[in-house]
């Protein structure tokens, strides 16, 4: 007898599954054909466009949602779906980046720029046990760069990784401009502590371990420098949000905002996609470690976000990165946090 037993083939086979199954209905397959056509969330019945009773429709939007390809409500009063785009588009980034980085390492022998600069590049970022082997990912992302940085430095904490045992591609990438520094861990902090001290005359850029950052990043971030010179570049703000002059919580502010006023509102920047701080921009308070560690030790961008109020430095973006980028590999599943403590 054949093996049929799950646990017998790998994740990625076993997702690949289950997408094919769930799409192993014609029924469904209209489904999905009419949610992309319309390339919008359907709050309501999609049973017109299905000739099929409605407890079968509700029975294939749930297969669909089991299988990740779509996302909401499908029962109750608040009936409300649309494709999970980037479940989808995640999947196939995971089955074929890493492959096609590696194939063509060749082509990108170097990562940084080679150009002399009135003043550095410097992307900074931290990463810790659980996502160090896909590390060398986003780091190939940041080499790919349409605008090249000078440097790219990733902190690590010196207490619980070693230099020489570091996965082989991470450390294959030191070969090629990346530098790799052990340091005391600062929490997320650590992802721009270090560089905004060490090289407080050079543009920073801060990232995270985690995403599939799009060739455009740098090049985006130093556009909004270019038109607000003395603020900090945010590649994706939200918007904090307030009722009776007191703040809301965390849920209610407006997400992956799209500033109409572009500089200077009362943003949250957040790290995750970018965001590109000017030389000499922090004082002596913002670098005091047991108060941040005290009062903020696990929301490095509420930090940095309440900083730049204090000392009034303007906050710009655009809407040019305005969604979520897409994590790399398992790495969504492995949080440096396991709370959120802005709700």
């Amino acid at each position: 007898m054949g093996l049929t037993k799950t646990e017998n083939f790998s994740t990625e086979q076993n997702e690949l599954a289950i997408i094919t199954e769930a799409l192993g209905h014609p029924a469904r397959i209209a489904t999905v054909d009419y949610l992309l056509k319309v390339d919008a969330c359907i709050c309501g019945d999609i049973v017109n466009e299905l000739p099929l009773a409605q407890p079968t429709v509700s029975q294939h939007l749930k297969e669909l949602k089991n299988a990740g390809i779509i996302k909401g409500n499908i029962e109750g009063n608040a009936i409300c779906y649309c494709i999970d785009e980037n479940t989808i588009i995640k999947r196939i980034l995971d089955r074929t980046v890493p492959n096609h980085f590696i194939k063509t390492f060749d082509t990108y022998p170097i990562g940084l720029n080679q150009e002399k600069r009135d003043k550095e590049i410097v992307i900074s970022l931290t990463s810790f046990p659980g996502r160090i082997a896909d590390v060398w990912i986003v780091i190939e992302c940041l080499f790919r760069q349409t605008y090249k940085a000078d440097k790219i430095i990733l902190w690590i904490d010196k207490e619980r990784f070693n230099l020489e045992d570091l996965p082989s591609r991470l450390k294959d990438q030191m070969k090629r401009g990346l530098e790799i520094r052990l340091v005391e861990d600062l929490r997320s902090h650590t992802k721009y502590y270090y560089a905004l001290k060490e090289y407080n005359n050079s543009f920073v850029i801060t990232v995270d371990d985690d995403c599939y950052y799009p060739e455009n990043l740098i090049e985006n971030l130093m556009k909004i420098h270019r038109e607000y010179p003395n603020s900090i570049a945010a590649n994706r703000i939200h918007k904090i949000q307030f009722k009776d002059n007191l703040i809301l919580p965390y849920k209610k502010w407006s997400h992956n905002y799209s500033p109409k006023n572009r500089v200077n509102g009362p943003y949250l920047l957040t790290g995750v996609s970018g965001v590109l701080y000017p030389p000499n921009l922090f004082d002596a308070p913002f670098f005091d470690t047991a108060v941040f560690l005290e009062k903020c030790k696990f929301a490095d961008d509420m930090w940095l976000t309440m900083n730049a109020f204090r000392l009034n430095i303007p906050i710009a973006s655009n809407a040019t990165f305005n969604k979520d980028l897409i994590a790399v590999s398992k790495t969504a599943q492995v949080r440096l946090l396991k709370g959120f403590y802005f709700y």
